[in-house]
């Protein structure tokens, strides 16, 4: 076997452009995924990740770029293969469960050329994976959110296809039990040993779902990476922005005998750069975490609001005499007022700077 052709990713996907009409979608996107790799692409309505999943699907055209699965071309600009031709399962946001159908023919339903006694022990087979045997003969209306969500991806993963596809699959879920389901799917994704794509909205279900994250806003991949480095390390100001919580405050760089250094409302911080001589200014992105509740610290700030999350408190702080916002989480029982003060300081290891 060729070498070349077993390193092959997945999905290979090559400045890929997407338009509706004259409007661009997407632009130049370029993106690969390994063999079993669990990846999500994240982004705020409108940023065009819908439309990237349905161009993997082939549901619609390219206008520029391809697509390759497993090394075969499934879209460019000038052909496209239909759905049916693609190694590909969807999971739809709204499950599109048949409803005259009951749990096993939905599942039955995607395997087409099985004999009928093949298409019910691998029906089986699935339902069994996702926990849902005993929902054999119900029918969707009869199910909950969770349970029809199960079943939809029993249906997709049934004919064992080379990549699943999720489209915001468990926005309809209630939001105390998505983080959770999302770790119960990924765990089954990773028993199969399934490529997977999910599409969200929602930061938390992409933490908890998958390995890798591709961040996509106004057409564009802003950051493909872990979400480890999302956080602690974005390369464009819309990721830092975007991912977790945190503020920004203003610097002047300034030279100095161990490098450059930048000089805030909270002191210098050292920049990771090597050299600022024509950046007069920078914004500093701090994480409610890198503030520490400091009483002794002669740098005050003053309380604008504050949010009980139980072990913490939520400190949105206001600094003098600057009036830039940071954000601060302080254990509960350090409790003060909206329009008190207390004293603060910067604790950051590795400075992120725009």
């Amino acid at each position: 076997m060729n070498t070349n052709q077993v390193n092959l990713p997945v999905l290979s996907i090559q400045d890929l452009s997407i338009s509706y009409g004259a409007e661009p979608v997407l632009s130049n996107i370029n993106l690969a995924i390994q063999k079993a790799d669990i990846a999500c692409v994240l982004g705020p309505s409108g940023s065009g990740k819908t439309s990237l999943l349905r161009a993997i699907a082939g549901f619609i055209e390219v206008a520029n770029g391809s697509i390759d699965i497993n090394g075969q071309r499934m879209s460019d600009s000038n052909s496209i293969k239909p759905p049916n031709k693609r190694s590909v399962g969807v999971v739809f946001q709204d499950f599109a469960l048949f409803p005259h159908l009951t749990v096993q023919q939905n599942i039955e339903f995607g395997l087409g050329k099985l004999s009928r006694d093949d298409k019910q022990a691998t029906a089986m087979k699935y339902m069994h994976i996702m926990g849902i045997a005993a929902l054999a003969h119900k029918y969707p209306a009869d199910l909950s959110g969770g349970q029809q969500q199960r079943v939809a991806i029993a249906r997709a993963v049934a004919p064992q296809p080379d990549i699943l596809l999720m489209d915001e699959a468990f926005s309809s879920l209630d939001p105390t039990l998505r983080e959770q389901v999302a770790r119960d799917v990924r765990e089954i994704i990773q028993q199969l040993g399934l490529t997977a794509i999910l599409v969200t909205h929602d930061q938390q279900e992409a933490f908890a779902f998958a390995d890798k994250i591709a961040v996509v806003a106004n057409g564009f991949l802003q950051q493909f990476s872990s979400a480890y480095n999302l956080y602690h390390e974005p390369t464009s100001y819309f990721v830092a922005k975007f991912i977790g919580e945190g503020a920004f405050i203003e610097g002047q760089t300034v030279e100095r005998a161990k490098g450059w250094f930048a000089k805030t409302a909270l002191g210098e911080m050292r920049l990771s750069g090597d050299d600022y001589s024509h950046t007069p200014t920078v914004k500093i992105l701090l994480r409610p975490d890198d503030v520490i509740h400091d009483d002794a610290s002669p740098t005050k700030a003053i309380i604008k609001e504050k949010h009980f999350r139980g072990a913490f408190i939520r400190y949105e702080l206001s600094l003098s005499p600057s009036n830039e916002k940071v954000l601060c989480f302080a254990p509960s029982h350090h409790d003060h007022s909206i329009g008190s003060s207390f004293g603060i300081r910067a604790e950051v290891e590795h400075v992120i700077s725009f």
